[in-house]
C-alpha cells in the first residue's frame, strides 16, 4: 500500500471532493474525488480519496471500474445537479437523511424493503432506469436520486417504492 496521504477532513474546506462538489458540480472533480464521494470514508491509513485513486489505478480508469467503454458518459450517474437543485445524487439525500443521528460520521445503516416497516423514515418513488440503475424520487426532500444496478441484486425487478430507515450503528441511535 502507498504511503498514507492527508484525511480529507484535513484538508481545507475548499479542497474537500463532497463540499467541492455541492459549491461547484460534478464537472468540476475530477474521476478520483468524484468516486471518493461515493465511498464516503476511507480506511485506516487510506483516505477515500486515495483508495479511489487505486481503484481507477487497478481498473485502468473510469470505464473500467464501470465496465463502460466511453467513461465521460458516466458524470451525470455520479452526481446529477440542475440550475434549480432540484435533482440530488444519492449522498446528498444520505447526508440528510442521516443528519440527526449522533456519530453519523463515524457509520450508520440504511434498511431498505420494497414493503412498509415500522420506524419506515423516507419512502422512495421509482422514477426512471438510468444508466443500468434506477432513479427514485423522495418526496421528504423533493429529490431525486439514482441507485446502482446492486439494488436488482435483491430484487428481480425496480420495487415501486422503497421504504427506507437510517440508523446509527450505536444503540437507539436513528435518524429522522
Amino acid at each position: 500500500m502507498p504511503a498514507p496521504e492527508s484525511l480529507i477532513r484535513d484538508l481545507p474546506e475548499t479542497e474537500r471532493p463532497r463540499e467541492r462538489l455541492l459549491d461547484q458540480g460534478s464537472g468540476a472533480l475530477s474521476d478520483a474525488e468524484l468516486i471518493a464521494v461515493l465511498l464516503r470514508t476511507g480506511k485506516v491509513g487510506c483516505s477515500a480519496l486515495q483508495m479511489a485513486r487505486e481503484l481507477l489505478s487497478e481498473t485502468a480508469g473510469l470505464g473500467g471500474l464501470l465496465g463502460l467503454s466511453a467513461a465521460s458518459s458516466v458524470a451525470p450517474l455520479v452526481a446529477r445537479d440542475n440550475a434549480a437543485q432540484r435533482r440530488r445524487p444519492l449522498l446528498g439525500l444520505i447526508d440528510r437523511a442521516v443528519a440527526n443521528i449522533p456519530d453519523a460520521e463515524n457509520g450508520f445503516r440504511l434498511i431498505f424493503s420494497s414493503s412498509e416497516f415500522p420506524g419506515v423514515e423516507l419512502r422512495l418513488t421509482w422514477r426512471r432506469p438510468e444508466f443500468s440503475g434506477n432513479v427514485y424520487y423522495c418526496q421528504n426532500f423533493d429529490a431525486e436520486a439514482w441507485l446502482c444496478p446492486a439494488l436488482m441484486k435483491y430484487f428481480d425487478a425496480p420495487p415501486a417504492e422503497l421504504f427506507v430507515r437510517c440508523e446509527g450503528l450505536k444503540p437507539g441511535s436513528v435518524g429522522s
